[in-house]
């Protein structure tokens, strides 16, 4: 063995804040670009979440899946600026990396040597309550008037 890395772990965002990013993310796959991937690949029960992207004048598109076991991406493009896919539709992630990524992660689904466990989630947003200190005035309270709790049933948090 040549080197063998000695890991030094450090927290690089709170873990309030990295669930508030994987809700986001999961918003992606259940009703934003990506929503065709769950139908698609037959990943339905899976909770998953993820991102699309593309570059300046749809030169690349890209993609990526997270699932709590596994994560993804994929990237489609052209190293040579000059070329590009013929329209914008076709350049955006949602229209080609999304595929490569979905095929792959739907294929590693279905072979049992990889025991992608279906059942495994992302931590609850229970967790990550407010602090007692921070409030979030409604319009209602804001005129005085007295405030309606509008809390969906699963909490979402950061927006």
């Amino acid at each position: 063995m040549l080197y063998e890395a000695e890991p030094s772990p450090e927290e690089a965002i709170s873990e309030e804040t990295a669930y508030t990013v994987v809700d986001m993310m999961r918003g992606v796959i259940d009703g934003g670009t990506a929503v065709r991937l769950k139908r698609q690949y037959d990943l339905d029960g899976y909770d998953l979440a993820g991102k699309t992207g593309t570059t300046q004048n749809a030169a690349d598109g890209w993609f990526m899946l997270m699932h709590p076991d596994l994560v993804t991406g994929g990237w489609v493009g052209f190293n040579d600026r000059r070329i590009a896919f013929r329209s914008n539709f076709w350049g955006q992630g949602a229209h080609n990396a999304m595929y490569v990524v979905g095929h792959y992660f739907g294929a590693a689904a279905r072979t049992p040597e990889v025991q992608l466990d279906k059942a495994a989630r992302f931590p609850d947003a229970s967790v990550y309550l407010l602090p007692d200190e921070v409030s979030m005035p409604s319009s209602q309270e804001e005129q005085g008037e007295e405030a309606v709790d509008e809390t969906p049933e699963r909490e979402r948090v950061g927006w």
